[in-house]
This record gives structure tokens, sequence and C-alpha cells, in this order.
């Protein structure tokens, strides 16, 4: 299920990172389509006149089986391509099926490659999208 990954509220010079989502509702019968509300907590003075928010990736992160389903292919096809010899495969551990690293090069330390094989650049979108909007007080 894709959803916000990274946004930002910028007006007046100021860029406001934090912020909260809501799910709406899921569009049933459509997957991926779903409807969020994000909420930016800014002050009551604040000039909304000439502001914009910024998307700037989105992101569907694995859940249960996904790693091995549908990321350690993806991952492991992507090192390959980096030439980093870093090697998954999944395995059953007290049945549920769960992507682990079986060996990496020499040079690497084990920390090293889950940080590379657990990042978010195998299940982000980057953008930025942005959305230009103007509230007059």
């Amino acid at each position: 299920d894709w959803s916000i990954w990274s946004a930002s509220l910028n007006y007046s010079g100021i860029v406001l990172q934090e912020y909260g989502t809501t799910l709406l509702s899921l569009q049933e019968g459509n997957p991926g389509l779903r409807c969020d509300t994000l909420t930016f907590v800014v002050p009551p003075d604040a000039d909304l006149t000439n502001a914009s928010i910024f998307i700037n990736s989105i992101a569907a992160p694995p859940q249960g089986d996904d790693y091995c389903s549908v990321y350690m292919p993806k991952i492991q096809q992507s090192l390959a391509e980096r030439g980093i010899g870093i090697v998954l495969d999944c395995v059953d551990i007290n049945g549920a099926l769960t992507m682990q690293i079986l060996s990496i090069p020499p040079d690497m330390t084990q920390q090293q490659a889950e940080e590379i094989v657990y990042s978010d650049e195998f299940y982000t979108i980057a953008g930025p999208w942005s959305f230009a909007f103007n509230l007059s007080q």
C-alpha cells in the first residue's frame, strides 16, 4: 500500500518537514488508491498566501513476506548491477519465509550490508511533486 514517505510545507521562506498523516479511505477494488490527509502545525499568524506542499517521496514499505516474494529479487538484481557482492536468500524460519544475507564482501561489515539491503531506496519512489496554494487571511 503506497503512502507519503516524505513531505514538507513551504511558506514565507519557512520549510516545515514535521507532519502527520491520517488515512481517510482505501479505495476498495482499486489497489494502490488511497486518500490521506496531511497535517502541518503552523502558527495562527502564518502567511500562507504563497505556499506549497511538496511530496518528496512515496513508499510501499514491505509487509509480511513481501521481502521474499517482491523485494528480494529486485534488491539482488540491483546489487549485482552495482557490482556489490552481497548474496541474499529466503529461508524458512518457524514457517515464515524471511530474507537473509547469506554472504558479504570481505571488506564489508554486516551492518554496512544491512544498511544497503534494507535501505528504503528499494520501496520508495522519489518526487518531488509540488502543490501550490494560496490561503488569504
